[in-house]
């Protein structure tokens, strides 16, 4: 909300989209899922044989860099 207040009040009072912060918006999120991932990943080794297999993995490598990092490592 902060960003939304100072670098475009307007969204919050208007019904309009703003390119930037909705890519700032899913940024972030990117980060916290990459976060939990590898949280997940690091925890519970057993998952990464199923999610070598997943068809759209290579559709994570720019969006969940560190949870990508733990699944191609040999462990």
């Amino acid at each position: 909300m902060e960003i939304v207040a100072t670098r475009d009040f307007e969204s919050l009072v208007a019904d309009s989209f703003n390119d930037a912060l909705a890519r700032d918006a899913i940024s972030a999120v990117d980060q916290i899922f990459d976060f939990i991932y590898m949280m997940i990943f690091t925890r519970f080794h057993r998952i990464k044989e199923i999610a070598l297999e997943y068809k759209f993995l290579n559709e994570w490598e720019d969006h969940l860099p560190n949870t990508m990092s733990i699944i191609k490592t040999d462990s």
